[in-house]
């Protein structure tokens, strides 16, 4: 059945792998993920290691949690490196990878065997007669297919890179927003504390008075009906502040805080701020719209890809073939060729012409949407330090000046219970709008550090 020196099989076969392409997937290289943007820089961020993982391995040591008092550089390093959505983000940056050296590699040879003219009668009676024939086959595929489905896999890999940068920024940014939102909470707190240590004082004040003499029991009602509403305050400031505590955690991976307390400058403002231009300007290092022109590459290159689908791929296969009857041998040669009659590809090639389109009009839209959030974040900020500024030299001021006037009068008989309360409730109500207005700077100068992926200090001093 089989010539009686394998290596007469073998030689002619490798000829014919000698002449077919080789190689390996090579392709073109990019830092993994792209280099960061300045916004966030100093901190190292979670990525995996290169070389195979088995399935569910992490190869990262877990977040050691934070006890005691975090900082906002605290929270931000811990995010950085044990978010879980960063960690997904990261992974599907290795599978990109993973599919671009997989695009580059060459279709695996085949080989066949086959035995034709046995198990008949006479001459063809078992394998007297039989007919063995052994081929080594190659799919080579024409049109630089291969080259550009490489090419294809390492901008889809670039963009999984990108999108991994936009996520580290987005992991910043909700951190750092959690972070001052905390820190409104601890405010407003401490604003409802001291409310109720207003309350209680005014509460026995109000006491002392009625059994003077000098005052109706309905104002001691009144004071301890304030009394009872500073408590209930006091509740939902803490339960907001166990719900920021929580939220701020999370983004570590950590359902339960371990810490106690965040602690950070929450009232400080900037001198000045930079204008909508100088920030414009920034808006080329937002990763949302820097991939783009990687997305606009790749929506060529798969334009290409499909295009060289109209070229078809050659089966080119040889070998030896044994006649049993008279032991002689030969060679043999196949080669096949689709005709490229009905099928050229007509529909992936109009597809990626539609896609490429679309891509222009996405880019466009992904612009303006960048630039709208940008303008609206900006008078955010805006009109957020302009009130913070007011709050501090003015409004807040003459609250304190005010409510500090009433009860020193409501002491000395010279006003009544009404007029202390007015003059409280205002006096916390400020504070409480002031902290408000605090929250929404914040959130604002975030937002806006996020489009322009730099810190906005930094911005200002670029002008």
């Amino acid at each position: 059945m089989f010539p009686g020196k394998p290596h007469e099989f073998l030689i002619p076969c490798l000829a014919v792998l000698a002449l077919l392409p080789a190689g390996c997937a090579g392709g073109p290289g990019s830092q993994l993920p792209p280099p960061p943007r300045a916004l966030g820089s100093q901190y190292q961020k979670f990525f995996p290691s290169q070389g195979r993982v088995r399935a569910g391995e992490s190869r990262q040591a877990p977040v050691r949690a934070p006890r005691g008092v975090v900082t906002l550089p605290c929270v931000l390093a811990l995010a950085l490196m044990g978010n879980p959505r960063l960690q997904a983000f990261s992974w599907e940056v290795r599978a990109a990878e993973a599919r671009r050296i997989q695009a580059g590699l060459l279709p695996n040879p085949e080989v066949s065997l086959e035995i034709e003219e046995f198990g008949g009668s006479g001459e063809r009676a078992a394998f007297h007669g039989a007919q063995t024939t052994l081929t080594l086959s190659q799919l080579i595929q024409l049109g630089g297919k291969r080259s550009k489905r490489e090419k294809v896999a390492a901008l889809q890999r670039d963009l999984a890179g990108w999108d991994y940068e936009g996520e580290r920024l987005n992991v910043y940014a909700e951190t750092a927003r959690a972070f001052y939102d905390l820190l409104g909470a601890q405010e407003r707190l401490a604003v409802a504390e001291e409310s109720l240590r207003v309350a209680e004082n005014m509460a026995a004040l109000s006491a002392r008075r009625v059994r003077a003499g000098k005052a109706s029991p309905l104002e001691e009602t009144k004071a301890a009906l304030q009394l009872a509403l500073g408590r209930v305050a006091l509740e939902g400031a803490r339960r907001d502040l166990d719900l920021a505590r929580k939220r701020l955690s999370a983004a570590w991976g950590e359902a339960e805080p371990g810490f106690e307390t965040a602690e950070g400058d929450f009232r400080s403002l900037l001198p000045e701020l930079p204008s909508l231009e100088t920030l414009r300007e920034g808006m080329e290092a937002n990763p949302d719209l820097a991939r783009w022109k990687g997305e606009m590459d790749l929506r060529k290159a798969a334009l290409e890809l499909a295009e060289a689908g109209r070229w078809p791929d050659l089966t080119l296969g040889g070998g030896v073939q044994r006649y049993e009857g008279s032991d002689d041998q030969a060679f043999v040669l196949q080669l096949s060729l689709p005709l490229m009659v009905f099928d050229r590809n007509q529909g992936r090639i109009m597809e990626a012409e539609s896609q490429l389109s679309k891509a222009v009009a996405e880019r466009k839209a992904a612009l303006l949407r960048a630039e709208a959030a940008l303008a609206s974040a900006y008078r955010s900020l805006e009109a957020a330090h302009a009130s913070a500024l007011r709050f501090e030299r003015e409004i807040i001021p003459s609250a304190e000046k005010a409510f500090l006037a009433a009860r020193t009068g409501y002491e000395g008989g010279k006003f009544d219970y009404l007029q202390v309360l007015d003059a409280q409730r205002t006096l916390l109500r400020v504070r409480m709008e002031y902290t408000g207005v605090l929250s929404s700077y914040h959130r604002a100068l975030v937002e806006i550090e996020r489009l322009t992926a730099a810190p906005i200090t930094q911005r200002r001093k670029s002008k």
